[in-house]
């Protein structure tokens, strides 16, 4: 009897481990996936670009600055395309993510 209590407290602990490890994933994902329209868009830049660099790679690509994520290599940009492919080429970004999931790390004020 006692060993049934325990093999059943350790299916439910894992069931609940599965389940939240789940909802994490799931919530990271659609928290950082980017629509296939938007032009508003979340750049991460290699952290060895100068905060110059990654103004002048923005502006080479006529992209405009709307603010500035919690550090220098990450600012939420706009375009008047969507080409996420093409925006990545262009600026030398590592990573484009939702910038709705950005903007709850910082207030995108700058000191």
């Amino acid at each position: 009897m006692e060993n049934e209590q325990k093999n059943d407290v350790k299916q439910a602990i894992i069931c609940s481990c599965l389940f939240g490890l789940v909802g994490m994933l799931g919530l990271g994902y659609m928290s950082l996936s980017i629509k296939d329209d938007a032009t508003e868009v979340a750049l991460v830049f290699p952290a060895s670009f100068t905060e110059q660099q990654t103004l002048e790679a923005i502006s080479k690509s006529q992209g405009a600055i709307v603010r500035f994520g919690a550090t220098s290599n990450i600012i939420i940009t706009s375009f008047e395309h969507s080409n996420h492919k093409e925006i990545i080429n262009q600026t030398g970004a590592i990573a484009m993510i939702n910038p709705k999931s950005s903007a709850a790390c910082t207030t995108g004020e700058r000191n």
